[in-house]
């Protein structure tokens, strides 16, 4: 076995140490048809070495109508996966995410990681201690507040009040009973309570807007109403986000449904490899959801603690942003300022 597949397995090893899996645990992987073979013998590899009990299924699109995204998987296949430990899911196989059977293993204490990396940026983008221990001291602080608060000097000003609502994070760990999270992610937010988010949102030239892939290049104001964006307004990225949000033929397609900020300090913004998931968790960047948002699950600050049914979702993601927690500042146009939060 020559020194490259070695070093993949070891990473791997490691990876799902860092799920907690210990000898005798029994994993899941699930994958779509399409993915890498070469990258499943590693992963089974490496559970093999750690003595897990694991196998491997291939399971096939089942697209419905009327959903952002193909939601394969059918009872036979959540029916086979109950008694698991932790469900490692690969591109085409995301099931535990937004599903009814999904939420309720997840419930019932089955953990469960996506990773769509490949393994260069899942190296780049690994959770080091530094950004578990800070994206867990973020969500934290985010639970204990009231009142979220974004503002730039291009001129969002945007007041969210998540009263009663709890945290929620991502980074790489589904290490203990009813987690679920996404390889590469560092990630501390919260989903608002239902009509609660007003005021000003600009979206700047440099920002990202994922489902449209899209980097901005003229500002995008948008006014923000009872929780519901009620105008967009701009140049050529305005008229794209609007034709896009129409698109959708659905009002909650307009709902902010999470807002929080990035913590990973591996994150690349543009170029060098850079990935939608870099922008997602970027240190210091901010970002604000609009859509559905499904995801309740069995452990704390994991799960939006909110449940809006959407046509889509879209994350935006924003540069040179501040942001307030109460009456304390965490992020100063970019930089996280707060020394709990650093």
């Amino acid at each position: 076995m020559n020194q490259k597949i070695n070093s993949s397995i070891r990473l791997y090893e490691e990876y799902f140490k860092l799920q907690n899996v210990k000898e005798g645990e029994k994993v899941v992987i699930l994958s779509g048809q399409q993915y890498d073979r070469t990258i499943l013998e590693h992963y089974q590899m490496a559970l093999a070495n750690l003595g897990a009990d694991f196998y491997t299924m291939f399971i096939p699109p089942k697209i419905k109508k009327i959903q952002y995204e193909a939601k394969p998987g059918t009872d036979f296949v959540f029916d086979s996966i109950k008694d698991s430990g932790l469900v490692l899911t690969l591109p085409g196989a995301m099931i535990m995410y937004g599903t009814e059977r999904g939420i309720e293993l997840l419930k019932s204490g089955v953990r469960s990681l996506h990773n769509s990396l490949d393994e260069q940026t899942l190296r780049r983008l690994w959770p080091t201690k530094d950004i578990i221990d800070r994206t867990f001291k973020g969500v934290k602080i985010i639970e204990a507040a009231k009142i979220m608060k974004f503002t730039s000097k291009v001129g969002t000003n945007l007041v969210y009040d998540k009263t009663g609502r709890g945290g929620h994070c991502q980074c790489s760990l589904a290490h203990i009973p009813g987690r679920w999270d996404n390889s590469g992610y560092g990630k501390a937010d919260s989903g608002p309570p239902y009509n609660s988010v007003e005021g000003t949102l600009v979206i700047n030239s440099g920002d990202y807007m994922a489902a449209l892939d899209r980097i901005v290049v003229s500002p995008i104001r948008c006014t923000i109403k009872d929780g519901y964006i009620t105008k967009i307004e701009g140049g050529a990225d305005a008229t794209l986000l609007k034709t896009w949000l129409d698109s959708w033929k659905d009002p909650e397609s307009y709902r902010c449904s999470h807002a929080g900020y990035g913590t990973n300090d591996g994150a690349i913004w543009i170029g060098r490899g850079s990935t939608g998931t870099d922008r997602y968790n970027y240190y210091g960047g901010l970002q604000i959801a609009f859509g559905s948002n499904t995801l309740i699950t069995g452990a704390r600050y994991s799960g939006a603690d909110v449940k809006i049914e959407a046509a889509s979702h879209l994350d935006i993601d924003l540069l040179n942003h501040s942001m307030w927690l109460d009456d304390a500042q965490i992020i100063d146009e970019g930089v996280i300022v707060h020394p709990e939060c650093k």
